[in-house]
């Protein structure tokens, strides 16, 4: 949830400088314009691989995505992911 109220709400800001610290500046945009498209599969396929998820949440934020809806996939991957 944190991340995501980055993204919603201080990407401008602090949003940016953490993909700049993790070194996926290059890669956001591209990343933003496909999660646009395709929201629920990227949060679903993106919680199991070992990108930090950090990323998928402050993208969320970012493109507003359903907090609801996000809060949900996030279970299911993230669970499965750890199960």
């Amino acid at each position: 949830m944190f991340g995501y109220a980055i993204g919603y709400l201080l990407f401008e800001t602090l949003g940016k400088q953490l993909i700049a610290f993790y070194g996926y500046s290059h890669g956001f945009d591209k990343f933003h314009d496909m999660y646009a498209e395709y929201g629920a599969w990227v949060i679903l396929i993106k919680g199991f691989t070992p990108i930090p998820y950090k990323l998928v949440t402050i993208a969320s934020g970012v493109a507003h995505y359903n907090l609801a809806l996000f809060t949900v996939l996030s279970i299911i991957t993230r669970g499965a992911r750890f199960f």
